[in-house]
């Protein structure tokens, strides 16, 4: 915290995500709290930095149309506080981890240990005008619902509806929005 006579040591964080309610408990490096501005005890500013590269538009990507806006704050102490955004243009599109190294337009790859490679897989079906989501990842929480654990080759597919929020493994919240 700011004024705090604690330098060089990390500083121990817990809190409980209402998505779980299971307590967490993080060492944060200072370094990271540098750029929030506090006003009071609870009551504080973090500044919004896009992480995400800038892609190369194509003609071809810039008329296609956006079906959805995925939305995630990274924990890795590298992105801290940072959100990412991913906007699903492909009908189907694969979210995967740090160790994803295909560089497809259809992969959203979010840069955290916590996020398996593959993790989930989202299906646009544009008849009915819905998403479903099968996961492949150790644990996969839908709006506060586990969802069951499928193969690669055999997904299970789970309606998945628009404003939801997804928690991969305990710690990656990703929620969906309309674009």
């Amino acid at each position: 915290m700011p004024d705090s006579t604690q330098k060089e040591e990390n500083l121990r964080v817990t809190f409980i995500p209402r998505q779980t309610g299971l307590a967490q408990t993080f060492d944060i490096n200072n370094e990271i709290l540098k750029d929030f501005i506090f006003y009071s005890e609870g009551y504080y500013e973090i500044p919004y930095v896009d992480i995400q590269k800038p892609e190369e538009k194509t003609l071809a990507d810039s008329q296609r149309v956006i079906l959805a806006r995925f939305e995630t704050t990274i924990p890795d102490k590298a992105y801290a506080g940072q959100k990412l955004e991913y906007l699903m243009k492909a009908e189907d599109i694969v979210v995967s981890g740090n160790e994803e190294t295909r560089e497809e337009s259809n992969i959203f790859r979010i840069p955290s240990e916590w996020v398996n490679t593959p993790h989930l897989k989202i299906r646009y079906n544009r008849p009915e005008d819905k998403f479903y989501v099968a996961s492949f990842g150790e644990k996969t929480i839908l709006n506060e619902n586990l969802i069951e654990r499928s193969d690669i080759n055999g997904p299970k597919w789970s309606e998945l509806p628009i404003n939801s929020r997804l928690i991969l493994n305990g710690i990656i919240g990703v929620n969906l929005f309309k674009p």
